[in-house]
């Protein structure tokens, strides 16, 4: 069992800069199919289809597990000690990453998202293995039912019906629309790093393996 310790980087795990102030902090699994090229070019070119798309980082991809919002410092400790424990008792699994979508619909897109296979699997048994843990630990459950996306791109306003037609198009012209299977082996605790008027940065705070014995799926 192990980790990165609390304090890192934009660009990876470990460090020993504290965590910013004001950003959101959340549990994520990194979700590396934008080292995907065709996939990356798919994500960028998102920004050119109006200028109120604005993409993310396709190197920074991830799936929310659980979100926090702020944390004070014996707050960072525990959810870190709780990751640890959580990530210890599970193993590595691949992922199906398939087709593009959008919240809340398409005719009012405000973000832009890769779904995942659904909450059953190796998923939802980390998801429900986290849940107990973080409630043991003080933290509020999450109302919201778990819709695992991963999300790649954000709408900064309302679009209109040619740049809502030219996104649809995007979509359905999504490169490899059957599911690509990525390989998910670690768990981070990462937080928010807003930029005004760009898209938002994220910051691991703390990255587990998932080194345990728990059930693994996929070739």
């Amino acid at each position: 069992m192990g980790g990165a310790p609390l304090g890192g980087s934009a660009g990876g795990s470990g460090g020993g800069d504290p965590p910013a102030a004001g950003g959101s902090v959340f549990l994520a699994l990194p979700v590396p199919v934008g080292t995907d090229a065709a996939v990356a070019a798919a994500i960028a070119a998102l920004g050119g289809l109006d200028p109120a798309l604005a993409p993310v980082d396709p190197q920074g991809l991830h799936l929310t597990l659980h979100f926090f919002g702020s944390l004070t410092r014996p707050g960072l400790g525990r959810a870190g000690d709780i990751l640890r424990r959580v990530a210890a008792a599970r193993g590595p699994f691949r992922l199906a990453v398939q087709g593009l979508g959008a919240f809340p619909d398409w005719d009012r897109p405000r973000v832009l998202w890769l779904g995942c296979e659904g909450a059953g699997g190796p998923l939802g048994e980390l998801r429900a293995a986290l849940g107990p843990a973080l409630a043991v630990g003080g933290f509020l459950a999450d109302s919201r039912p778990f819709r695992p996306h991963v999300t790649v791109a954000r709408v900064r306003r309302a679009l209109a019906r040619e740049p809502r037609a030219r996104l649809r198009a995007a979509a359905a012209d999504w490169p490899d629309g059957h599911s690509r299977r990525v390989a998910v082996t670690e768990v981070r605790l990462m937080q928010t790093l807003p930029q005004p008027h760009r898209p938002a940065r994220y910051r691991t705070l703390e990255a587990v393996p998932l080194s345990g014995g728990g059930r693994a799926a996929g070739p």
